[in-house]
């Protein structure tokens, strides 16, 4: 049996599943959600966040078969690696967890000697053990014949953990149809296994509460409902319009329909030849900033006509993005901050009164009526 995650919850909404829990992935280290994962890889070494923003930390490595083959063939390649991971690690604060996230980037499943490699990658970079991602399993139409070759590969997966382990395993839960995610929950629980990686595909928590729903009625079957660890993986906005001024945020709606923390988006994008002319005529179209007042995510030209709006939180002033030459990679920190400092108040509010965790997205501006509905039943919907 796998090392289990330990979770305690400190507080919950009767109302919804806002709630706050101790997590524990080790006796010496620990920390409480909701919690959004800081991109390690988008730091620079001695850029210094917001103190109350770093708290949880997330490191995204993408690796295809040649990558691999050569890497374990070649000394100075290994080197590299090594001292990229070390890198990453020396951006987090003492005492703050890393989850390490590698994916494999072929349209079949890895090979044990690729298993090997992979988990070896996550392994001493990680403080719990995610199983890697293979994002072929995601694809249309393909989910339901690759099945019995997932759970194949998700086993000698384990396996190779378990010859090694005095750390907790992170199940992953890819884009699956309803049935085949209870029969892999069910799967992972025999292996004891209480914590879950759930790859979004790119799909923001709203539109994916069918599948999130499926995965909350597994654990509860299964009696982990309570003693269970999500973490949303591959989480995205869905697609703004990129014609207005702002856009609802609805990442961070992930923490009232079951999610605990929330990680990146680090799905491939492919773009058509229209939209890389359009954004390459207009960049600043690409330009999103959360808003954590209204849960809104603003657009360039929204926080130019009110600079004075912009958050004095932030470690990243509004001038130094202006002039920043990689803005985009700027602004994924920014709004990873802006949410981390936004999940010490969610905290905070469910904790103090959990039961005005609805009021209070309620005064969210942008928060729509149908997205509150469904974070408001969601409970119901369980039960």
């Amino acid at each position: 049996m796998s090392i289990e995650t330990k979770v305690k919850i400190i507080n919950s909404d009767p109302f919804s599943l806002y709630k706050t829990q101790k997590i524990r992935f080790s006796s010496s280290l620990s920390f409480t959600t909701p919690s959004k994962a800081i991109d390690l890889d988008k730091l620079g070494l001695e850029q210094k966040l917001n103190k109350d923003a770093k708290r949880f930390n997330e490191i995204f490595k993408r690796f295809n078969a040649e990558q691999i083959k050569r890497i374990d063939e070649e000394n100075e390649l290994f080197d590299r690696l090594q001292n990229w991971f070390n890198r990453q690690k020396k951006k987090a604060e003492p005492e703050t967890p890393t989850v390490t996230i590698v994916e494999f980037d072929e349209d079949r499943f890895p090979s044990k000697e690729e298993i090997e490699f992979l988990i070896g990658a996550i392994y001493p970079n990680s403080d719990i053990v995610t199983i890697p991602i293979v994002p072929g399993i995601n694809k249309k139409k393909k989910s339901e014949l690759d099945f019995d070759g997932y759970k194949k590969y998700v086993k000698e997966a384990i396996e190779d953990i378990e010859g090694l382990n005095n750390k907790p395993i992170m199940g992953t839960i890819p884009k699956l149809p309803g049935t085949l995610i209870k029969d892999l929950i069910n799967f992972y629980v025999g292996f004891g296994i209480n914590s879950f990686l759930v790859d979004f595909d790119g799909s923001n928590p709203v539109s994916y509460d069918m599948r999130t729903h499926r995965i909350l009625r597994a654990l509860k079957e299964n009696k982990l409902l309570e003693t269970s660890y999500l973490f949303g993986h591959n989480v995205g906005l869905g697609r703004p319009n990129k014609d207005v001024l702002a856009v609802p945020a609805r990442d961070i709606l992930g923490f009232g329909l079951g999610l605990n923390s929330l990680g990146n988006k680090h799905k491939k994008f492919v773009p058509n030849r229209t939209f890389f002319e359009f954004i390459k005529m207009n960049p600043e179209k690409k330009f999103r900033l959360f808003d954590k007042g209204s849960y809104s995510y603003w657009n360039y030209e929204a926080v130019s006509k009110s600079p004075e709006a912009y958050p004095k939180d932030s470690s990243i002033s509004w001038d130094e993005l202006k002039k920043s030459k990689m803005p985009n990679k700027l602004q994924k920190t920014f709004n990873e901050e802006q949410i981390a400092l936004e999940t010490n108040k969610i905290y905070s509010v469910i904790n103090e009164d959990s039961e005005k965790s609805l009021s209070y997205l309620k005064s969210k501006k942008f928060v729509e009526k149908d997205d509150f509905k469904k974070i408001e039943n969601s409970t119901k919907r369980i039960n």
